[in-house]
């Protein structure tokens, strides 16, 4: 175990083996440790946790990230309409997209639940340039994906949003096709 930081987050975590970090250090071409979280690891959600869920390992914010198709639809209409290199809703790495809400409508909801699962305690994803690059090879394909997100999805000084982060408030599941209450 040691001590790892993700954010203002330290907590412990679990390092592999000196054989696992060398090979992917060698890999990667610059030194590196792969690290798991344990069940003596604890990275608190503080008032962002409910009853079920009080922790969230290594995510940016919260357990969960949802998206919207329209919403990755009205960004793309902005992309074409310049000309510029539409994006992938898998840039976003979501792991709930949602298809009834009208653009960007999810960032207006204080809780929701989809299937079995409510959902509670948004915070507005901020995103950073990964969405700019190919989610198989990693290459830059437009930088404009973030510029023009910018143009109209700014808030908090310079963070531009997509996506909300959520936790859940029970257990249960969520399934392809799951209606959305609100």
């Amino acid at each position: 175990l040691d001590t790892v930081t993700v954010w203002a987050d330290s907590f412990l975590a679990g390092i592999e083996s000196d054989e696992i970090n060398q090979a992917l250090s060698d890999f990667l071409k610059q030194p590196v440790k792969l690290v798991r979280y344990q069940k003596e690891s604890f990275r608190d959600l503080k008032e962002a946790g409910t009853d079920l869920v009080r922790q969230t390992r290594f995510a940016d914010a919260r357990p969960l990230l949802l998206t919207n198709e329209n919403s990755i639809a009205d960004l793309n209409e902005k992309l074409a309409a310049r000309g510029l290199p539409t994006s992938r809703m898998e840039r976003f790495r979501s792991n709930i997209i949602i298809t009834e809400l009208a653009a960007f409508s999810e960032d207006l909801h204080t809780q929701l639940q989809i299937g079995e699962v409510k959902l509670m305690n948004p915070k507005l994803c901020a995103r950073c340039v990964i969405i700019t690059q190919d989610e198989n090879t990693g290459q830059v394909v437009s930088k404009e994906t973030l510029g023009t997100l910018a143009n109209y999805r700014k808030v908090n000084g310079n963070k531009v949003n997509f996506g909300v982060d959520w936790t859940p408030a029970n257990g249960g599941s969520i399934r392809i096709g799951d209606s959305l209450f609100l």
